[in-house]
């Protein structure tokens, strides 16, 4: 047998499930050519948008369909969410007017802490009784419309919970917890092959709300990064990064952290790799610029680590197999980011002979699940060729492949490769 140690390729790579993303962006992505770090565009929007009128949907509101298309017709994915409540909403109405009007308890209400994060034009805004059996099943209503549109979709990254309290984050604890569980149950009943997001929210809701859902595979969004962090939101994190994502984003902008003095106070590099974070949100265009402006280092070193990065340690294989015979293949691998990889995938082996026609050896779909970004794992396969494979040279191919929603993606390795992710080990010989 022959053992190899390929050449690690040093710069970050864009793979699916894992990178920074823009948040609504209102620009095409033409015009973000040679911002490298964009893996995918969120896209967050109010219930009253979608829905303006009971069971009339407007899915291709300038807003939402007719801005993300412009994304996902150039490969990006998206992230859906749809609030009830939105202290930025243009108007008093963020879930629909004819919820209010068909006799939905709900309130008017009126905040101004004079923080820009905290609120937008300072007026009365109506927030909806959640508790209300008639919210439940006009909410119940909308969700079964909306997954039945994305849940398929594979440009369809993730969706968040976002249909309790402000921006849908999930403060408050005037709602009930019974209320709570039965919009994860309800998520969960509709969205079937999307994954699932919950925000952090008020700790008090932990132990009887999330942790629960997050036992269940939904996994965490913590809005706040490089702000005050709760006790035991790593702990928190952790659990949820062995079934689902964490997803990460700022508190606000890089000028906003800077002036409030929290850029010294909060590492914001240190909680994206402790709270195993696979995807962190820049923010608007014009936030998202003050990162690529003045520290590009940051964006490159946390796109590398977040998320899952998969490294050849070592491989060894037979160099000359008998056609049709057994061919001995293992190696080393090391996952040099913080989370899992948690989507469905495959590794595969590959000969390839001088011609450039490929054949497909040994695919395995459990293993790219099994490398945790904690120690060595070793993937080891004695294969059986096929007998009409013909004599002569072969190079020896490894490559994985992402197949989020039955969809072929690259994943690229932490190694030099060709066009479609292929790394090249060595050369194996095919005998009579």
């Amino acid at each position: 047998m022959i053992t190899v140690s390929p050449v690690p390729h040093l710069a970050f790579r864009l793979n699916p499930g894992k990178g920074w993303m823009l948040m609504m962006p209102g620009a095409g992505p033409e015009q973000f050519a040679n911002w490298p770090w964009v893996s995918m565009v969120y896209y967050r929007v109010d219930w009253k948008t979608l829905e303006p009128q009971e069971g009339k949907f407007n899915w291709g509101a300038d807003c939402w369909e007719g801005d993300f298309k412009r994304w996902t017709a150039k490969g990006y994915p998206v992230g859906l969410d749809v609030m009830c409540c939105n202290p930025h909403s243009d108007d008093a109405w963020s879930s629909p007017k004819w919820l209010h009007d068909l006799g939905c308890r709900g309130q008017f209400y009126r905040r101004d802490s004079g923080d820009p994060m905290a609120h937008g034009k300072v007026m009365d805004r109506w927030e909806p009784d959640y508790d209300d059996p008639l919210f439940k099943e006009k909410l119940a209503n909308f969700l079964a419309a909306f997954a039945a549109r994305y849940d398929d979709d594979p440009d369809v990254d993730f969706v968040t919970l976002r249909s309790y309290a402000p921006w849908g984050e999930w403060w408050g604890l005037e709602t009930s917890e019974e209320t709570l569980n039965w919009m994860v149950d309800l998520h969960l009943s509709l969205f079937r092959k999307t994954p699932l997001l919950i925000p952090v929210s008020n700790w008090k809701r932990w132990e009887p709300v999330i942790k629960p859902a997050v036992r269940k595979g939904i996994g965490i969004r913590k809005d706040g990064l490089g702000g005050p962090v709760e006790p035991m939101e790593s702990e928190l994190c952790d659990l949820a990064s062995h079934r689902a994502q964490v997803i990460l984003e700022f508190y606000g902008p890089r000028d906003y952290l800077i002036a409030r003095g929290w850029d010294r106070l909060f590492d914001k590099e240190e909680c994206i790799y402790g709270w195993r974070a696979s995807r962190v949100n820049m923010g608007f265009v014009g936030q998202a610029r003050q990162w690529v402006e003045h520290e590009p280092d940051f964006l490159d070193r946390a796109a590398k680590k977040m998320g899952y990065h998969f490294r050849i340690r070592e491989a060894n294989f037979d160099e000359r197999v008998a056609r049709g015979g057994k061919f001995r293949f293992g190696a080393w691998w090391k996952n040099e980011g913080v989370a899992p990889y948690n989507r469905s995938g495959a590794l595969l082996l590959i000969l390839r002979d001088g011609q450039g026609r490929e054949t497909i050896i040994h695919e395995d779909t459990a293993f790219p699940n099994r490398i945790w970004p904690i120690g060595h794992h070793r993937s080891e396969y004695e294969i059986d060729l096929p007998a009409a494979l013909a004599p002569g040279e072969y190079a020896l191919l490894v490559a994985m492949e992402d197949r989020f929603k039955g969809r072929a993606n690259i994943i690229r390795l932490a190694h030099e490769d060709d066009e479609r992710g292929r790394v090249d080990l060595g050369r194996v010989t095919v005998e009579d």
